[in-house]
C-alpha cells in the first residue's frame, strides 16, 4: 500500500477539527480538567477576560485533539504496513 502524505496530513487536520468541534459542543464527551490545572493553565496563558478565557481553552483542546488524532493515525499505519 502505496501512502500519501499529503492525504495523511489532511486526514490528521481535518479528524482534529472535526474531534475539536465535536468536544467543544459536547464537553462531556471528552475527560474534565481538575479545577487547579484550569487555574495553572489559565495564569501561564495570562488571560484577562472571558474571550481570552475561550480561546485558550480551544487551543487546548485542539492541541489535545491534534496528539490523539496524530497517535492514533500513526498506530493504524504502523499495524498496517506490509512487513
Amino acid at each position: 500500500m502505496k501512502r500519501h502524505p499529503i492525504l495523511i496530513g489532511l486526514w490528521v487536520a481535518v479528524a482534529t477539527f472535526v474531534l475539536g468541534r465535536l468536544w467543544i459542543a459536547r464537553p462531556d464527551i471528552g475527560p474534565s480538567f481538575p479545577d487547579w490545572f484550569a487555574g495553572w493553565f489559565l495564569k501561564v496563558t495570562g488571560v484577562t477576560n472571558q474571550e481570552s478565557a475561550a480561546d485558550a481553552e480551544a487551543l487546548l483542546l485542539y492541541g489535545i485533539c491534534f496528539v490523539v488524532v496524530s497517535l492514533g493515525t500513526w498506530a493504524v499505519l504502523r499495524l498496517t504496513r506490509k512487513h
